[in-house]
């Protein structure tokens, strides 16, 4: 290493840009190089002064002390230059935090590049740039898509500490760019309890067929946290979009026992005229579990449902827990099913109601018979549990 400092001073343009190039392939093992290398930062060669740049970027926190010298290459007149110290600023992260007001100043170059990158090195300083947020709302409104994308993952990096960007992060879920509508998600959940003002957008946000723009969507109002999402998603289950009803019931079953106060409304989607959302419906109140006792009659009914609901009905009364009494019938006609999966869940429901489920012991052993091995193992595992 201490041959390639050297060599930063060499006569040959060639030699230093590819001795700061090796230096920055070192990465932070090139503590050392860090002085050598804010020299180059001047050197006559703008090869060798972007190389420089960026091997102080590759260093990472370790090369703190090039910050002042990287915030005055931002002034540099060769882009290249620019670009690198840039980048160099933000691969330092959180240590660069002196060279916010700069990178803000970056964030109005005249070049789409020059403005994607100081997005990106705000980014990476993290919650350190909050003083950027304005301006970063600003360019989450760029002509350039590239440049809008990069604003929001900044403000998703910034944290808690960008929720005056709200208003725009909701919009951009909106944006006419996908990736820009999945990275505004995915800042919405970084921003987490305190962006509860942007709940109804996120819920809207579910009905959109990309899968990464719902799913972060999803994910964003599970970090909100409940008191905001759990009535949100009630009132979204009677949404006039399909996905949406389904997806607010998939939302409120990874919420699990917490979300209860969904569960009448989800014993209503139950009759929901989609099969999906009948289905969804139906695995929720199974995650939600001895909560959802008050579902028993609904569920025993969804297990006649001509749609898959049949399975996830008898999975889910087994979870619930309910009297043997009202249920066993049901689960012991379900074990005749021509579905192999509703007569396997069937079987795993009566063993976790255990001795209660004894009236269900002759059609198991019925069952010990069943042509599918899948059926055969839980219809065993019942019986050893019913006759404990």
């Amino acid at each position: 290493m201490y041959g390639w400092i050297k060599a930063l001073k060499h006569e040959n343009d060639d030699v230093r840009g590819e001795a700061a190039v090796a230096l920055g392939e070192i990465g932070s093992g090139a503590k050392a190089a860090v002085p050598a290398l804010i020299e180059a930062l001047k050197d006559e060669d703008w090869y060798v002064c972007r190389e420089a740049a960026l091997a102080l970027g590759n260093i990472g926190a370790e090369a703190e002390a090039a910050v002042p010298a990287l915030i005055e290459a931002l002034k540099h007149e060769d882009e290249g230059v620019r670009q690198k110290a840039t980048q160099g600023l933000g691969k330092i992260g959180p240590e660069a935090k002196a060279a916010v007001p700069a990178l803000i100043e970056a964030l109005k170059d005249k070049d789409w590049d020059g403005r994607q990158g100081a997005a990106v090195a705000l980014g990476e300083i993290g919650p350190e740039a909050k003083a950027a947020v304005p301006a970063l709302i600003e360019v989450l409104r760029d002509e350039n898509v590239d440049v809008r994308r990069e604003a929001a993952i900044a403000l998703g990096d910034i944290g808690p500490d960008a929720r005056g960007a709200l208003p725009a992060l909701s919009e951009a879920l909106g944006d006419e760019n996908v990736d820009v509508r999945r990275e505004a998600a995915l800042a919405l959940g970084n921003i987490g309890a305190k962006a509860q003002a942007a709940v109804p957008a996120l819920i809207e946000a579910l009905k959109h067929e990309n899968y990464w723009v719902y799913k972060h969507a999803a994910e964003a109002l599970e970090k909100i946290g409940l008191e905001a999402t759990v009535p949100a998603f009630i009132e979204a289950l009677k949404h006039e979009n399909e996905d949406v009803r389904g997806r607010a019931g998939y939302a409120l079953g990874k919420i699990g026992p917490e979300a209860k106060a969904a569960i009448p409304a989800l014993i209503e989607a139950l009759k929901d005229e989609s099969g999906s959302v009948r289905y969804q419906a139906t695995v929720t109140l199974g995650q939600i579990g001895p909560e959802a006792k008050a579902a028993v009659p609904a569920l025993i009914e969804a297990l006649k449902d001509e749609y898959t609901a049949r399975w996830p009905a008898a999975w889910a009364l087994g979870g619930v827990g309910p009297e043997a009494q009202a249920v066993v019938p049901a689960l012991i006609e379900a074990l005749k099913d021509e579905r192999w999966g509703v007569r396997k869940a069937a079987a795993n429901a009566l063993g976790e109601i255990g001795p209660e489920a004894k009236a269900a012991v002759p059609a198991l052993e019925e069952l010990l018979h069943d042509e599918n091995e899948l059926v055969r193992k839980p219809a065993r595992k019942a019986l050893r549990k019913i006759r404990h």
